[in-house]
């Protein structure tokens, strides 16, 4: 069967970042219909349908496979990310997971598998794996040029402490048409916390950036008197004998004065990489550093990014090119992140689960 010319795309789950992301670029992208919005919620899918003219509003996802859809985008909160998912990758089709993933590893790697067998390309919403300076490193790490990875380092620190105590008023005080529930952020049953909200991003871009997958991990979290971690700090061993830190918090004051910076040493030279700045210096042998061209925030981060990745593979006839956040890159994520939890409540190592298929 051809692939379609214009991908008929529906979103599962219209709450806050779909309403204020996906659909309007959705909306904005000419090679993108959308044809169908799905939430629990029958009044907020009729209302987001209204506003955004779209024809069909459900609330289940069988509704959505048979409206005859060729990918769709999974936006719902953390902890009902596979239902949805699985179903339609059953059905074959496209489906881009907000991330993380899902919150059990085993789940995840279910996903990937579910993907494997139907040939559903399954993307994860990170959008810093679009930009061209993640793609730079991608090139220059994975394909040796610095030599031997050694050590690889990020720190990710964001400003979204109110979230994870509970105030989500800050998503309508920022144009947003629906605000989460509140538990999403500060549950920690929920998948609430800095680590699968925030630190997510940045073990997106390491293990993104070297190709590595982690072998297993040593964390610490601090909770600051929340419910769920403010902070964490995770110490890595990945799989070819390297090993990587992560540090993240959510307690910076404000978005503008976020930190979003990481750091690559290989036995041939080093590469740092600053997302908030739009930077990517690489050194090489002893020289000094190289600046890439910089970037604005908007490339170095580009948010609608994932959604026009998701109906480009749709649409294309060959159906081969590689994806820049593909479904065993999120299960890694959350091999990792589940891993790191479990560490910092027993105190000790903890290996980071992958099936033997992909170990």
């Amino acid at each position: 069967m051809s692939a379609p010319r214009i991908a008929r795309v529906a979103v599962v789950g219209v709450g806050w970042w779909a309403c204020r992301l996906h659909l309007v670029a959705l909306k904005e992208n000419p090679d993108a219909l959308v044809v169908a919005l799905c939430d629990r919620d029958r009044a907020r899918a009729d209302e987001a349908a209204r506003i955004f003219d779209v024809p069909l509003a459900v609330t289940d996802v069988g509704a959505v496979i048979d409206a005859g859809v060729d990918c769709a985008i999974v936006a719902t909160p953390h902890d009902a990310h596979w239902e949805p998912a699985a179903a339609l990758l059953d059905a074959g089709i496209d489906v881009l997971v907000e991330k993380p993933m899902t919150l059990d590893p085993g789940q995840a790697w279910d996903l990937v598998a579910r993907a494997r067998r139907t040939g559903a390309r399954l993307h994860v919403g990170y959008p810093f794996l679009h930009s061209p300076h993640v793609a730079r490193l991608r090139q220059v790490l994975r394909g040796g040029e610095l030599g031997t990875p050694v050590l690889s380092q990020g720190l990710f620190a964001t400003g979204v402490h109110r979230l994870l105590a509970g105030d989500v008023s800050a998503q309508l005080e920022h144009g947003g048409l629906f605000a989460s529930a509140p538990s999403t952020y500060s549950d920690p049953l929920r998948g609430g916390g800095q680590m699968n909200s925030q630190m997510t991003h940045a073990v997106a871009v390491l293990l993104s950036a070297t190709g590595l997958h982690p072998a297993s991990v040593s964390a610490y979290s601090n909770f600051s008197g929340l419910r769920v971690d403010l902070a964490d700090s995770l110490a890595i061993e990945m799989n070819d004998g390297s090993v990587a830190t992560i540090a993240t918090t959510g307690s910076v004051h404000s978005h503008a004065s976020r930190i979003e910076e990481y750091r690559f040493f290989a036995s041939d030279g080093h590469a740092c990489l600053d997302t908030v700045r739009g930077r990517l210096e690489i050194a090489r042998g002893g020289q000094a550093l190289t600046a890439e061209p910089a970037l604005t925030e908007a490339e170095a981060n580009p948010e609608k990014a994932t959604s026009v990745a998701l109906v480009a593979a749709a649409i294309d006839p060959d159906r081969t090119s590689p994806l820049a956040a593909p479904g065993e890159l999120g299960a890694d994520v959350v091999a990792l992140l589940a891993a790191a939890s479990e560490s910092a409540a027993a105190g000790r190592p903890v290996g980071a689960y992958r099936p033997p298929l992909h170990a």
